[in-house]
């Protein structure tokens, strides 16, 4: 199995793409990048859910809809339109103080 994972590995290395990542100036640290950022926003969302089920932040926010935002976030769900808010993307019953 050894043998098997290291003949991969090479031929990742020698295909268009590993030659590409090792000759680049700016690939390895563009595909880092963007590597760095998902882990972020994927540690952020664990960090908002732990926190709602400990009580510390969005007591009040069901977690039906914070389910619903935090899905759209990582999975780029498009909006559906929820019965509970109106044309204007507002809670129904929100109050507006201009």
């Amino acid at each position: 199995m050894k043998a098997g994972m290291h003949s991969l590995f090479v031929a990742l290395g020698q295909s268009a793409l590993g030659r590409y990542m090792q000759t680049s100036v700016w690939g390895f640290a563009v595909v880092e990048a963007i590597h760095l950022l998902a882990i972020a926003v994927l540690g952020g969302s664990v960090l908002i859910i732990d926190l709602r089920l400990l009580g510390v932040i969005l007591r009040k926010e069901p977690a039906r809809v914070l389910s619903r935002d935090l899905g759209r976030l990582l999975f780029g769900k498009p909006r559906r339109p929820d019965s509970d808010r109106n044309r204007h993307g507002l809670r129904r019953g929100a109050q507006v103080l201009l």
